[in-house]
């Protein structure tokens, strides 16, 4: 208990005082939405949270002088849609009182037909079991009826001000795990133990479970129930997807970089191809880790001459030098003609011609499929 003898008779806190104190707390920002008797209600919260995982349950405050909180009450259902950086203006608009707050807002229908932000972040239908009212808020304490994700970044408020959330520890986290499940570290089917990985990763519980979440909807990881994944193994299947998206992100690439090049940066990708080259020698790598790692770097800088952080990004995401690793690791045949490939896209970007340029990316990424679903069939068709 505190002491009352420092000198602050209990109630004496200066309003504006507990505000500037209070608002150094960031919190993510949501638009609370229901629809009651025809009409659709919505406003902006920052006060929710999570309540429970079995069952799923949460957490919503609304001030009793909002339509939105007497909406929530008659109908019993809402909606918690969890803004995304740069809705920034859409949260402005839910906060103010108004006739009509979807004005301009796509939305879409949920369960029981309730309003839904088309681009929130990510969306909870919930259905409310029990309520409480202060002086101020009613409280409500609702299940999870359905719960939906996109990808990108939350829209924090902190201090007054709309940002974003600095997610590097996650993102990093998210690498460490990826490369981890990829170079097959643990055996394909065999349980992965959360205590030993985020010993060996030295990474958070929780931060270590959300990468595996992600890792479950590239397909690298199975969930089998809510704490127990799997290393997904490597076929055929997954073999191609994987190529299938590095031709796509190498073609979206081009489109943005041909013609735009300069002639320094033309050279760093001639470069690169002949790095490769000198790895290959009578039909053999001559050092496997050393081609991957030469390979990853002249298709990333292809990537990367797109200038686009975006594309880089998601090439980075398929993980090509930890897959190649592990299906390469002790299978290591090699085609000259792709190191000749290298120099093909080279020539073919100085020439600024688009139409050869799609040709050779899409040419080298057949040949390179090709090898690598020779690796799986000789590792048995999964790896």
């Amino acid at each position: 208990m505190a002491n009352s003898n420092d000198g602050t008779a209990q109630g004496d806190l200066d309003r504006e005082r507990f505000r500037e104190v209070v608002g150094h707390f960031m919190t993510g920002v949501t638009v609370i939405t229901t629809a009651f008797d025809g009409r659709d209600f919505g406003m902006t919260a920052s006060a929710v949270a999570s309540l429970s995982l079995d069952p799923p349950m949460m957490l919503v405050c609304l001030n009793k002088r909002s339509q939105t909180q007497e909406a929530v009450r008659g109908r019993g259902r809402f909606a918690v849609n969890v803004l995304a950086e740069g809705q920034h203006e859409v949260a402005k608009q839910f906060a103010n009182p108004a006739s009509d707050k979807f004005s301009g807002v796509a939305v879409t229908r949920g369960l029981g037909d309730l309003p839904l932000l088309t681009e929130a972040l990510a969306v909870l239908e919930c259905q409310v079991m029990t309520d409480l009212v202060d002086e101020t808020h009613h409280v409500f304490f609702a299940r999870v009826l359905r719960a939906t994700a996109n990808t990108g970044n939350p829209l924090a408020y902190y201090r007054g001000t709309f940002g974003h959330v600095e997610l590097d520890l996650n993102d990093h986290a998210l690498a460490l795990v990826r490369r981890y499940v990829v170079t097959r570290q643990c055996a394909v089917d065999q349980v992965l133990d959360f205590s030993s990985l985020s010993h060996a990763l030295e990474l958070p519980h929780q931060i270590v479970y959300q990468a595996l979440i992600t890792l479950v909807a590239e397909g690298l990881v199975t969930r089998h129930s809510e704490r127990e994944f799997t290393v997904t193994a490597v076929d055929q299947r997954t073999y191609e997807q994987a190529f299938r998206a590095r031709t796509a992100i190498e073609l979206g690439a081009a489109e943005l970089a041909v013609g735009r090049v300069s002639s320094v940066r033309l050279r760093e990708l001639r470069d690169r191809a002949w790095a490769t080259e000198a790895l290959v020698a009578g039909g053999k790598l001559v050092d496997v880790d050393a081609y991957i790692a030469a390979d990853a770097a002249f298709h990333e800088y292809l990537v990367g001459l797109a200038d686009s952080d975006a594309l880089v990004a998601a090439y980075r995401r398929l993980s090509f030098p930890d897959l190649m690793a592990s299906l390469l690791r002790g299978y290591a045949p090699a085609d000259a003609v792709l190191s000749r490939e290298h120099l093909a896209l080279a020539d073919a970007f100085e020439a600024g011609s688009i139409d050869e340029v799609r040709r050779a990316i899409r040419i080298h990424n057949e040949h390179a499929h090709a090898i690598g679903e020779a690796a799986v069939l000789a590792g048995g068709g999964r790896i």
